[in-house]
């Protein structure tokens, strides 16, 4: 299952990556140029379905792989005479490593993502509603009985008019073998897999230094703060910087990528509101940082960034604002009325330096000691430039080091006058962080005289990793198990690991290793760091499976067996009608890959005057209509558990429905 899916996606996006790249002036091929080529295609596909949809064209899938055929005929025309992929073995080791890295991300994600039969949280059940009906409609816009209706009855909370992007990719996707669970699941894992190859390239041009990028691609690769498997829109959204900052950095050599670049940076601010939002911030900081560096404004780069900018509100904004009539409803349907958070809070110290397994699923906190460490050491080193890094050679650090003042001020913004939704720019701080200790690992690899340091800070990493794992442990257990160290001990310390740190460089010396095996030594030695700091937190994360919240819950107590009932349907053939006496669970049975009519005025009005609906009404109206019907926790919650009990007797007595699946808190029945 599944196998036709993945192949139309990359066959897609590759085709409509390489009709966006149609009018750049041709360059030899690159490993590079096939790998963006994919995310040019997300980016091009956002552009089209919004396009379709103001045209009336149906956003179906067919389409789109129409569209994508040209794309690559186009490309298999240019390069006719001269197929040759350029390769550089020292650069093609750290292109092969970054894709390993991607791969093996993906499948750390896909292991957590398929742990479980459920979707996690109301994010993903209210995504997979709105792509359900995407897939069967073919439209990006609600019904007009539904759309102006502010409450949850009917409402899709992910299109209309919030960006359509992330689930008109997942419907279409959708579309071509019919499951929705799946699909979420994979692709969602893919999508934010696929960011690390894209950070990868974009980083090899914004340092100049494939290796630079390559190092920096691990340290992301470790940071639980960057992405969990959470279906959302923002697995999405961060890809795109990548592909749209990688755009702007090859504009600046070759004007012809102007149409790409637009494409892309139009794309990146039509996903998620708040990421959209935060990409605008980026984008400023990347261009007053380059016009600081280069001395001059590269008219053609803001040219491409105001015309990436209009393409969103002549497509979706302006539309959206017509059939909203105000901006005040139009923000309420789109859930913006601020940047707060629900998960925004103050942050410690030990939020930022210590990892845990156990974390949020959507946006995990925490960096590690050894990447803050490289991270630091990264920003002493493009400092000690002094003026010199506001040349064009380091525009990068100066960007960057904008990047990471806003991402730190975001992250700590939560009781500040101007909150940036705390909790969901952990993942933006993620970007810088590794850019910087990305450079600074490459520093201390560089020169054998870096041993000190090397054995310094390993040295305190390892410390503090051992707390860490000690305070963990202990905590797990009833006893003490390890003994930790508390801040005295640690203080103590310090002249210690100085020591350690001389002796260490002391004993490299007299062994007299050359330059690369210190490099090799080195590099393990960080790695290992890594792993232990940071990298093992994320796995456990992303690979447990976590635990559902959400609809199952009544008055703040989880229904164990209502849960369960739910997520037995997918024994059921898919595709199977099944109406629910009450919305609250309609989600549950469209992301298990079945049929309920959310939207439709006759099942809206059913749902509303159930309680006074007779059995033998409801079995007229449920005939040739819908195979199965449930009664749940729900109805007992809305309407007593009296009156859920005595629906069920009558039900069963009626001799018109069969049950097929129940317990104390579920029951399904067979439409007869």
């Amino acid at each position: 299952m599944g196998l036709l899916t993945v192949a139309v996606f990359f066959v897609m996006m590759f085709g409509l990556g390489a009709l966006a790249l149609a009018p750049v002036r041709k360059s030899s091929l690159s490993i590079a140029l096939f790998v963006m080529s994919l995310g040019l295609g997300l980016c091009t596909f956002i552009i089209f379905a919004l396009l379709f949809n103001a045209l009336k064209i149906p956003i179906d899938w067919k389409f789109f792989f129409g569209f994508s055929l040209i794309g690559i005929l186009y490309f298999i025309y240019c390069y006719r005479s001269d197929f040759k992929v350029k390769l550089n073995k020292e650069n093609l080791l750290f292109h092969v490593g970054a894709l390993v890295i991607t791969v093996f991300i993906f499948f750390v994600y896909h292991q957590g993502a398929f742990s479980y039969p459920h979707l996690e949280d109301d994010d993903s059940w209210g995504h997979a509603t709105s792509i359900k009906y995407i897939q069967d409609k073919k439209t990006l816009l609600e019904p007009d009985n539904t759309y102006s209706t502010f409450s949850e009855v009917g409402i899709f909370q992910y299109i209309d008019p919030y960006p359509p992007s992330y689930d008109a990719l997942m419907a279409v996707l959708v579309q071509i073998e019919g499951r929705i669970n799946w699909t979420l699941k994979f692709f969602n894992s893919l999508l934010i897999s696929l960011s690390y190859i894209f950070f990868y390239f974009f980083a090899s041009h914004f340092f100049g230094d494939n290796k630079k990028a390559f190092l920096s691609t691990i340290i992301l690769a470790a940071l639980p703060a960057y992405f969990s498997h959470f279906i959302w829109a923002i697995s999405l959204s961060l890809p795109l910087y990548f592909v749209a900052f990688f755009g702007l950095e090859k504009m600046r050599k070759n004007h012809s990528w102007f149409i790409p670049s637009a494409i892309s940076v139009a794309a990146a601010t039509i996903i998620s509101p708040t990421h959209s939002f935060y990409f605008g911030i980026f984008l400023a900081i990347y261009l007053i940082g380059r016009l600081i560096s280069d001395k001059s404004i590269h008219l053609k780069i803001w040219m491409a960034c105001l015309v990436g900018g209009i393409i969103p509100i002549i497509l979706l904004w302006v539309p959206m604002l017509i059939r909203y009539k105000s901006f005040s409803n139009l923000l309420s349907g789109i859930g913006f009325a601020s940047l707060s958070g629900t998960g925004d809070r103050s942050y410690s110290i030990s939020d930022f330096l210590l990892t845990r397994s156990q974390n949020m699923i959507n946006s995990p906190i925490g960096l590690g000691i050894a990447a803050i460490c490289l991270a630091v050491l990264g920003l002493i080193l493009v400092l000690s430039y002094g003026k010199r890094i506001f040349s064009e050679e380091q525009a990068w650090a100066l960007i960057t080091i904008g990047w990471l003042v806003l991402t730190i001020y975001a992250v700590n913004s939560a009781n500040l006058p101007l909150r940036l939704s705390s909790f969901r720019t952990w993942v933006l701080l993620a970007i810088p962080v590794a850019l910087l200790a990305g450079y600074g690992w490459d520093w201390i690899m560089k020169i054998k005289g870096n041993v000190f340091w090397i054995f310094l800070v390993c040295s305190f990493t390892l410390l503090v990793g051992y707390n860490q794992i000690a305070l963990s442990t202990n905590n797990n257990t009833v006893s003490r198990i390890l003994p930790s160290i508390n801040p005295v001990i640690s203080i103590i310390a310090i002249p210690l690991l100085f020591g350690i740190g001389y002796i260490g460089s002391l004993l490299f010396k007299g062994i007299g290793l050359d330059i690369k095996r210190v490099q090799i030594i080195v590099f393990s030695i960080i790695i290992f760091l890594l792993f232990l700091t940071s990298f093992s937190a994320k796995y456990d994360l992303n690979t447990t499976p976590w635990w559902y919240v959400g609809s199952f819950f009544y008055g703040g107590q989880f229904n164990q067996k209502s849960y369960e009932g739910y997520m037995s349907l997918s024994s059921l053939p898919p595709g199977s009608k099944i109406f629910t006496l009450t919305y609250r669970h309609a989600p549950n049975i469209i992301g298990m890959d079945h049929f309920t009519c959310n939207y439709c005025d006759e099942d809206i009005k059913m749902r509303s005057q159930i309680s006074n609906v007779t059995n033998e009404q409801l079995y007229s109206w449920l005939k040739n209509r819908y195979d199965y019907v449930t009664l749940d926790a729900d109805y007992g919650f809305v309407y007593g558990v009296e009156k859920a009990q005595s629906r069920a007797n009558e039900m069963i007595a009626s001799g018109k429905f069969q049950i097929v699946k129940n317990n104390e808190n579920f029951i399904l029945f067979k439409v007869l």
